[in-house]
């Protein structure tokens, strides 16, 4: 028995730390999940009752380059230009723009 909520702050701290650790660049949360014998989806829930969700949202420079060489498409190329962003967490966000080749995505 718990006197003044400290059960649940202790719990709440287990959570956080948890949420912490799967939120390390690289982490994936199926293994962090694992190490702590709970089910991945059980992380995805502590995120949205810790209000993840209520943080305000940023917007982060974007560098747009122009690189030639090796791996470059042509300009004749009939494939959806790629983007992708790399995050500071280490999660990567990948997308497609229909354009011809990525100098028409503009």
């Amino acid at each position: 028995m718990s006197v003044g909520g400290t059960a649940t702050a202790l719990v709440d701290e287990a959570k956080l730390r948890i949420l912490a650790e799967a939120d390390e660049p690289g982490a994936r949360i199926g293994d962090v999940a694992r190490r702590h014998d709970i089910h991945p989806g059980q992380i995805r829930l502590w995120r949205q009752s810790f209000s993840y969700a209520d943080q305000p949202t940023v917007f982060l420079p974007v560098e747009i380059t122009q690189e030639t060489g090796v791996g470059q498409a042509s300009t004749g190329a009939t494939r959806p230009a790629i983007v992708e962003i790399l995050l500071r967490n280490g999660r990567r966000l990948k997308g497609k723009h229909p354009a011809k080749a990525a100098g028409q995505a503009a």
